[in-house]
């Protein structure tokens, strides 16, 4: 294929002579691509188009204008992000990638933009619709004339809230789903294992490896189906909102008793969306700090049963609060409860990475999918994981996403959906934390965290049982001697890896 442009061929009966969605293949689109992805690149065009070419006559007039409106010299990434906004699923696509330190800055820069879209007036077919569900005999909602925020799915509108008993005021935000996106996200859900379809056949005619689409897409739909509702982010809000009612750096929403199930209400918390702050240097690594301590540290290394992880930690759903008086936590559409069971498989695989061990390795990822679908490729998929760490990447967040990740794409095994949130939440705040501070390492401080931890615990420690895992770190006094340990185990199965590659 050559590297000019050429119009959409599913497109081609419907408009004449331009519309350059292909992006000049293989070279502009494949550019955008990070090195392990661009063998997909072929496959990620047709399925665009294909996507595309499906949706409803006047949703895809739409894209089509967009595109006419840029122009004739108009960027890839200004294409693709044109795209991502008239279409929720790949708005929300656009803003995990938007801090993905593997893309270029060119597409990362725009990407951003979809993370909160600006502030527009509140029309009037809006207003009516939040006033006509708010009737209530607690007291008068007085709307704003502008729109707080907007993201793929939602729009959040603030409102001064005068009680009727008490008379006093509050300041609150409504949350509701806007026109028409949710009949677009099921449109789009019912395009998607279709474009898999295609994507699979591409990658055969390629020579690459398909992933299985129809899980993939299958669980795409769960974890969307559970952000548009609002009923269930009232809950998450409640739920963390109890996991940091004793922290004075972090904030949640409090949810307000003015509720309807189309209308999600809360307190409104005053500050600006980290994308847009201006920190200083130490302002910045402290915040990349606190925010590595309250979205994976406290989650993940918790003794309690259930630990609840937020979902969608991008730039735009966090917030520096004014007067410096913290951080806020926004939009907890999308959340997963992780068990502890689930908590001592992701640190005994971590574990496993940092021993060379194998079958642990592959013992903590079966237990942790829902189901196994290719011994074959789960065993190739370990053995490539253990081959990375001998050849020096070290194992912790990074390195197991990198492990998820293969599992997928080989089709090894399915995941459940709080474990593919829990893969999004990690790779959304990684590349938040990395531009605040390109030096942070998420690897050193988990080890860091770990080691304070089993000190502070060292007490209790010599009371438990030996391979009681009843700690905040999930590590069972024999996994500590085995770690202390590890030297000779180490260096063992580090030369039996350099047989078997020789």
């Amino acid at each position: 294929m050559s590297g000019q442009s050429r119009p959409c061929p599913v497109l081609r009966d419907e408009i004449t002579a331009v519309f350059d969605l292909t992006f000049r293949v293989p070279d502009s689109f494949q550019a955008l691509l990070p090195e392990e992805l661009k063998q997909y690149g072929p496959a990620v065009v047709a399925g665009l188009e294909a996507f595309v070419a499906a949706l409803p006559p006047e949703r895809r007039a739409a894209v089509v204008q967009d595109l006419f409106a840029l122009g004739a010299g108009a960027s890839v990434e200004e294409q693709l992000v044109a795209i991502a906004r008239r279409c929720p699923t790949l708005h929300k696509l656009g803003q995990i990638l938007a801090r993905d330190p593997r893309l270029p800055e060119s597409l990362r820069s725009l990407l951003r933009e979809l993370e909160s879209l600006p502030a527009r007036p509140v029309d009037e077919e809006l207003r009516l619709g939040i006033l006509e569900r708010t009737a209530s005999p607690l007291g008068e909602v007085e709307l704003e004339a502008s729109t707080l925020a907007e993201g793929s799915v939602a729009v959040v509108v603030p409102f001064r809230w005068i009680r009727a008993v008490s008379g006093s005021v509050e300041e609150g935000v409504f949350k509701v789903h806007k026109p028409g996106a949710v009949a677009a996200i099921d449109e789009e859900l019912d395009i998607w294992p279709e474009v898999g379809e295609i994507f699979a056949r591409v990658c055969v005619d390629q020579g690459v490896a398909a992933p299985n689409s129809d899980d993939l897409f299958g669980r795409m739909r769960e974890v969307l189906e559970r952000e548009v509702d609002l009923e269930r982010e009232r809950d998450n809000l409640k739920a963390a909102g109890k996991v940091f009612r004793r922290d004075r750096r972090v904030r949640v929403p409090q949810v307000l008793p003015l509720r309807d199930r189309g209308l999600l209400a809360m307190t409104r918390l005053h500050g600006v969306p980290l994308g847009a702050a201006t920190l200083d240097r130490d302002a910045a690594r402290r915040t990349a700090t606190e925010l590595f301590e309250a979205l994976v540290l406290r989650p993940l290394l918790q003794a309690r049963d259930i630990a609840l992880v937020h979902g969608d930690p991008h730039a735009g759903n966090l917030m520096v609060l004014d007067g410096e008086r913290g951080l806020g936590l926004l939009d907890w559409s999308l959340a997963a409860e992780l068990s502890k069971a689930e908590r001592v498989l992701i640190v005994q695989a971590v574990l496993a990475g940092l021993l060379l061990d194998r079958r642990r390795l592959e013992r903590s990822m079966t237990g942790l999918a829902e189901e196994v679908v290719d011994g074959d490729e789960l065993r190739a998929a370990v053995a490539a994981a253990i081959r990375s760490v001998h050849r020096g990447r070290l194992p912790g967040v990074g390195w197991l996403i990198a492990l998820i990740d293969d599992l997928v794409l080989r089709g090894a095994v399915r995941f459940p959906p709080n474990l593919l949130v829990l893969r999004k939440s990690w790779v959304a705040l990684a590349g938040v934390l990395l531009e605040l501070d390109p030096a942070f390492s998420v690897e050193s401080a988990l080890a860091r965290q770990v080691v304070a931890q089993s000190l502070r615990e060292l007490p209790r420690r010599w009371l438990s049982l030996p391979f009681s895992r009843g700690f905040s770190n999930h590590l069972s006094n024999f996994d500590l001697l085995r770690i202390t340990a590890s030297g000779p185990a180490f260096l063992r199965n580090f030369w039996r890896e350099v047989m078997a590659e020789s």
